[in-house]
């Protein structure tokens, strides 16, 4: 339905996770749905921030972006929702000239702007701006309380998509070309708790659709994988073989003071249970560097359970208090020099075994899906394997968005270059 509105330009910012990028998409449908231009910063009439506050780093940057805005836009309205909205850590209060919008439904902050009065059934969204890969939010919330996170406190606790409306939505972006859905949440593994539904429920009815796509999990809680959802990625194609579990630490001590529902030797033996039966399976991870009362023995323990892992890839993530929290109360919290000195070499050893899994895959045929993004330097293209390695290649802008074979022909630290292959791969 087209609103009666004087036409009017919007700019819209996303900071965080993909469930922050899959809400700001929402959002964007319903305002350009009524008639509004979408345009860029200094060319716009209201700006919609989309905050992330899980580490003082992003609520920095969310807060220096909006200095850009309204030096850019001084008469602008800017609003800012998301997580930064909810946390008065995120120092959102104390800057001038924006409206700050405390509300879970973002669709709400539309009809705040638009002046609409009746309440509007969330249908899904139909496209992704700018991205090959749709993201679809199936759950919201968490009630885990890892002692050093602040999402739950702001988010609540978990809720989860009706699997029909989800199921409508992938079959919606699938037709419009998309090949590669992504589901996401905030505890993914929790779908479907309490309103009797689960997860690898709602993944065999996606699996289901006939259509052409790939489907991608994303971060999931190593407590929740199970044999059955560990034998859908064995079996189904489509599946990718990709986990991303997170593992924090890899020294009981420090999980224990995380509150995490697991031990090391539960992770690996995890690990060793799905490369047992996920052929070429690429195991991802988080690792939490500096967490109070970390001693240089547990420290080195993480390095060790790095390499142990054999993982394609490991973010590497400096603690950040957060008042909120309970890891906030306990003693010994390392100075900011020595979590810097460990997140490096952290990175270095990370780098050097997602080297060596992605060595292993030169010359092997594997399918990637062919985006937009280029190179500035090369002008190739990206792409991502279906086990989420991503590569550089030479590519005809008539493959963009599609699934292709290709070759690997050489690995380094910061890059994989891959040539087309002849056949997509089974």
């Amino acid at each position: 339905m087209k609103w009666k509105l004087n036409l009017k330009t919007v700019h819209f910012k996303t900071f965080g996770c993909k469930v922050n990028q899959y809400e700001t998409q929402a959002l964007r449908e319903l305002f350009l749905g009524a008639g509004f231009c979408e345009n860029g910063v200094g060319n716009s009439d209201i700006y919609i921030v989309n905050s992330c506050s899980l580490t003082k780093n992003t609520d920095r940057k969310v807060r220096q972006y909006i200095n850009e805005i309204r030096q850019a836009s001084p008469k602008s309205r800017i609003f800012v929702n998301g997580c930064g909205a909810f946390n008065p850590e995120s120092g959102l209060e104390k800057i001038g000239g924006i409206e700050i919008f405390k509300d879970l439904d973002k669709r709400e902050l539309f009809k705040k702007i638009t002046g609409a009065k009746n309440d509007y059934p969330f249908k899904g969204i139909k496209s992704f701006q700018g991205r090959e890969r749709a993201f679809v939010k199936v759950q919201d919330g968490c009630d885990n309380f890892c002692s050093y996170c602040v999402i739950p406190y702001l988010r609540g606790g978990p809720v989860s998509r009706p699997s029909r409306q989800i199921l409508t939505e992938i079959e919606n972006l699938v037709d419009n070309q998309y090949k590669e859905i992504i589901v996401c949440g905030i505890n993914l593994g929790a779908y479907g708790l309490g309103q009797g539904e689960n997860l690898t429920g709602l993944l065999k009815k996606i699996l289901a659709i006939k259509k052409d796509f790939r489907l991608r999990l994303s971060s999931i809680g190593p407590n929740y994988v199970n044999e059955e959802l560990i034998d859908m990625m064995a079996e189904n194609k489509k599946l990718c073989p990709h986990f991303h579990l997170p593992l924090q630490s890899g020294d009981d001590k420090i999980l224990n003071l995380m509150k995490r529902k697991y031990s090391t030797s539960d992770y690996f033996y995890l690990l060793d249970k799905i490369r047992k039966k996920v052929k070429d399976v690429a195991i991802t991870t988080d690792v939490l560097i500096g967490f109070p009362q970390e001693s240089e023995e547990n420290f080195k323990n993480t390095l060790k359970a790095i390499e142990k892992g054999r993982f394609s890839k490991t973010h590497i993530f400096s603690y950040s208090r957060r008042e909120k929290t309970a890891s906030a109360k306990l003693k010994d919290h390392l100075s900011r020099k020595v979590i810097i000195e460990r997140r490096r070499e952290a990175w270095v050893r990370a780098e050097k075994i997602s080297y060596l899994f992605r060595k292993n895959f030169v010359n092997k045929a594997l399918n990637v899906l062919i985006e937009k993004r280029k190179n500035k330097e090369t002008s190739m293209n990206f792409g991502f394997t279906d086990n989420y390695i991503e590569v550089q290649l030479e590519a005809p802008d008539y493959l963009i968005n599609t699934i292709k074979a290709v070759r690997i022909i050489e690995v380094k630290i910061d890059r994989n270059v891959a040539v087309l292959a002849e056949k997509r791969q089974k």
